[in-house]
């Protein structure tokens, strides 16, 4: 017997003890808090008691289940003290327990993940969101409290900042560029790495110089619906669907793909959604990739090596560039994500009711159309007294198999489930929608 026809039985006794434990649920997934006194979580749905909840603990939820007595259950992951110390920790509770309706992150027009934590606007212009809490920046909930009447938002690496209503714009981190607003007004503005305003009157100031790469000419910033900029070039997503870049000529600490110095920009039209990124597949090297989304549904990235990951998506209607990895939105709601995290591929194949996404390097969130959030990937944060971990690799290395919703990511590691298929990986990208580099 060959090694894949081993995986491939393993995989049907695995999900025979699976069926025998109890029924899925519809998927549920994202953050929650507990609304007992007292939760007894239980290390499976029959298991033993393992430790107590209080009320008000935030955990986030990683699957359901409904056991032999058609009582629903969730299996969650959260950080508690133990002997002084933070400790991961995971469970299963009665889904009774676990509110899923009054966590922070409801009502949510927008969502914004940085390498250091993530923000979230809501519907009345408040901010909200979570972070990794430094003596660099110990006032990150203090400080995003203050933010009224927000329009957009930005997470970076080591910084955040919004633009209000008035036209100011704000910013706050250990990395985070000062720029002289002055008495403009912002009317776009991104924060990554870099900082670049835009303002009412079709100017723009940045914390670097930026010259005109595409059109050679310049464009009218006023036209402009959408910027976006990681390190070295700012792309703008002009209203009649077209692409320009600028970019800071002085900055040659990274390189572009191969023999590509830039997109093909004049065949980047009807274009709906924009984003780049600083692509390290690699821990020795770092490329900038670009992306669009055209009204027709359909992808391109640039350089041709990072486009063959979306060349068979369709219907996608929103994007956003990770570290390693794309994931595009769905008309239907649906999310599909190629790269080279397989944890997070997995997760985001599960979405439902999806209308639009930000990825960090290690992590993305997902804003659903009833305004909650749904995460994939590792994220460790504080708030509120709780430290807070979003992995579904550590919540289910040591899970029991029984009441187990679906083979985790982690099962099988990436170089056995490539060689199961054979080395193009070709059956992965007809599942998946996109290769693995």
């Amino acid at each position: 017997m060959n090694k894949a026809a081993k995986i491939f039985l393993s995989l049907m006794c695995l999900a025979a003890v699976v069926l025998l434990s109890g029924s899925a649920l519809a998927d549920v997934q994202g953050f929650g808090r507990i609304n007992v006194e007292k939760a007894n979580v239980r290390e499976g749905m029959e298991g033993p008691t393992i430790y107590q909840l209080e009320k008000g603990h935030i955990v986030y939820v990683l699957s359901s289940w409904v056991d032999k007595q058609d009582v629903p259950w969730l299996r969650f992951i959260t950080q508690r003290r133990q002997d002084g110390t933070w400790a991961v920790r995971r469970g299963w509770l009665p889904a009774d327990k676990i509110d899923l309706s009054t966590t922070a992150w409801t009502d949510v027009t927008a969502v914004s993940a940085g390498e250091t934590g993530f923000l979230a606007l809501k519907s009345d212009g408040t901010v909200t969101g979570a972070a990794k809490l430094s003596k660099k920046m110990p006032d990150f909930y203090s400080r995003i409290s203050d933010w009224q009447g927000a329009t957009e938002i930005h997470a970076g690496q080591g910084a955040f900042g919004c633009v209000q209503s008035g036209g100011a714009a704000a910013a706050f981190g250990e990395n985070a560029p000062e720029i002289k607003q002055g008495n403009k007004k912002v009317r776009l503005s991104t924060l990554s790495e870099r900082r670049t305003n835009l303002y009412t009157d079709g100017t723009f100031d940045s914390d670097r110089e930026l010259t005109w790469v595409y059109p050679e000419e310049g464009a009218d910033l006023n036209d402009a619906v959408k910027i976006v900029q990681k390190q070295k070039s700012l792309f703008v997503l002009m209203k009649d669907g077209t692409v320009g870049c600028l970019t800071c000529e002085d900055d040659d600490r990274f390189m572009i793909w191969g023999d590509e110095p830039w997109p093909d920009f004049e065949s980047w039209t009807d274009i709906r959604d924009i984003d780049t990124v600083l692509w390290h597949p690699k821990d020795t090297y770092y490329y900038e990739v670009f992306c669009v989304v055209r009204n027709d549904g359909t992808v391109s990235m640039s350089p041709r090596r990072a486009d063959m990951l979306t060349e068979n998506w369709t219907d996608i209607v929103k994007i956003s560039l990770g570290g390693s990895y794309v994931v595009g939105v769905k008309k239907d709601g649906t999310a599909l994500c190629a790269g080279t995290n397989p944890d997070i591929i997995d997760d985001v194949h599960e979405w439902t009711d999806i209308v639009s996404v930000s990825c960090a390097d290690t992590y993305c969130v997902g804003l659903r159309a009833d305004g909650t959030l749904v995460c994939a990937g590792d994220f460790e944060y504080d708030r509120g007294g709780n430290r807070i971990m979003i992995t579904r690799k550590k919540a289910g290395a040591d899970a029991p198999m029984s009441g187990e919703k679906k083979l985790p990511a982690f099962f099988f590691s990436w170089e056995a489930r490539h060689e199961a298929v054979g080395q193009t990986g070709d059956p992965f990208r007809d599942r998946r929608g996109g290769h693995f580099l």
